[in-house]
């Protein structure tokens, strides 16, 4: 008995640190709003805030010189906007090109898994030809690539490479023909940048401006209509705010999405600036803190949904109609009014998308989210507080005899690249 009372002490304890109330108190969004927004379901886009200069000068890079082909690399810093700056330039540039794609590589792959995924954004495969891939092994799946590219004026956008060996896997595959194709890569390791075309400089994205930190936090914050009578008062301290995020657009983001669940009083906007600490460390630990900041804010319903997407491999597109039911399932949506568990769930990765925790991969043809995913910082933060709470242990291969056993979840992953917006 007396083993079993610590065991509830602990999960009592744990219940806590997630923020977790009474099961009773079923809680209120933070966004209102959000609850009559799934019907119409549109997902504000992106905004892209400082980075226009940056967008003309690859997409010349890209669009002109010589027929041979070329590897173009962004290279920075995680939560730089790299991915950002690499979409805008493809929706710009794409039609130039008689076929295109994109593929995000995790920081662990398999050769195989890599080439099959290329092979499929650039051919269209029938069920006998998946069955046929998989039984290929590397060397055939590398040949299968190059015929499926051979004579064709390409351009493939690798997100987020982040080793040589990523690159030796699949260069020999693209062919060098005279055709004026392109190969746009982002890395944020110069090595790599460097590596995959030694001829060419890198393109580093610079930090934003403190006032194009505030303009990004400033369309995140003030989604909707601004009537306040200290409003003079209200963009200072937002200013000193975005001082904080260090010039990564991702901070300023996530603070906006943050400042945009409160009231928009003085005194919360305070809180936050006194929340933010001005010492932090150089490197990633200047955007980790502002990232926890934001996960605290959470109310309790909104922190276990967003701790789920530690289970999900890096880089991933994440159906959203699968996250719902696995939400339900696990028991972290509560009933409310005459609404179905479903509906309550849809409301809560929509919060969580407007708080800029989690982003769009795909909507469906009436606007509703189709696919999401999130950014490897932010899973980094959902990864290290799961575990921290004991909520789930993440393993990227085999569990060992020294893994914890007080861990409810585990998620034991192989992890693959994944591709999206494909157009061949």
């Amino acid at each position: 008995m007396q083993e079993i009372n610590l065991r509830l002490d602990k999960i009592s304890e744990n219940r806590l640190n997630l923020g977790i109330g009474n099961v009773q108190d079923k809680g209120e969004p933070s966004v209102p709003i959000i609850r009559n927004g799934r019907r119409s379901a549109k997902v504000e886009k992106i905004d892209i805030v400082g980075i226009e200069d940056d967008v003309k000068i690859i997409s010349t890079m890209l669009t002109g010189g010589d027929a041979g082909r070329c590897v173009v690399s962004i290279v920075g810093m995680g939560g730089l906007g790299k991915t950002t700056l690499a979409n805008k330039v493809l929706n710009d540039i794409k039609r130039h090109f008689q076929c295109y794609a994109w593929v995000s590589v995790s920081q662990e792959f398999t050769v195989s898994d890599l080439l099959y995924d290329l092979i499929k954004c650039v051919k269209t495969l029938s069920s006998d030809d998946i069955v046929k891939l998989k039984t290929m092994n590397e060397e055939e799946l590398r040949w299968e690539l190059f015929n499926c590219l051979e004579g064709k004026h390409y351009f493939i956008v690798i997100d987020d490479i982040w080793s040589t060996e990523a690159w030796d896997c699949i260069q020999a595959s693209f062919p060098a023909e005279n055709k004026g194709s392109r190969i746009m890569i982002t890395t944020r390791n110069r090595d790599v940048a460097k590596y995959a075309d030694p001829t060419s400089n890198p393109y580093e994205l610079r930090l934003l401006k403190d006032e194009e930190c505030w303009e990004l936090l400033r369309k995140k914050a003030f989604r909707r209509v601004v009537n306040h009578v200290h409003l003079e008062e209200l963009e200072k301290v937002g200013k000193d705010i975005a001082k904080g995020c260090n010039g990564l657009p991702l901070a300023a983001v996530v603070l906006g999405g943050l400042l945009s669940s409160k009231d928009q009083s003085i005194h919360e906007w305070r809180k936050v600036l006194k929340a933010i600490d001005w010492h932090i460390k150089e490197g990633q630990e200047k955007i980790l803190p502002i990232l926890a900041l934001s996960y605290n804010d959470l109310p309790y319903y909104l922190k276990m949904c967003f701790l789920s997407f530690a289970a999900f491999p890096e880089d991933s597109s994440i159906s959203a109609t699968e996250l719902i039911r696995m939400w339900v399932a696990e028991g972290f949506v509560q009933e409310r009014g005459d609404e179905t568990l479903e509906e309550v769930a849809e409301d809560h990765l929509l919060e969580l998308i407007h708080r800029s925790l989690i982003q769009v991969a795909q909507r469906r043809f009436n606007g509703r989210v189709k696919e999401c995913r999130i950014h490897d910082l932010l899973r980094d933060l959902a990864i290290k507080t799961a575990k921290e709470n004991q909520f789930l242990n993440v393993y990227s291969g085999n569990v060992d005899s020294a893994s914890p056993t007080t861990t409810r979840r585990l998620s034991i992953t192989r992890v693959p690249l994944m591709s999206v917006d494909v157009n061949c």
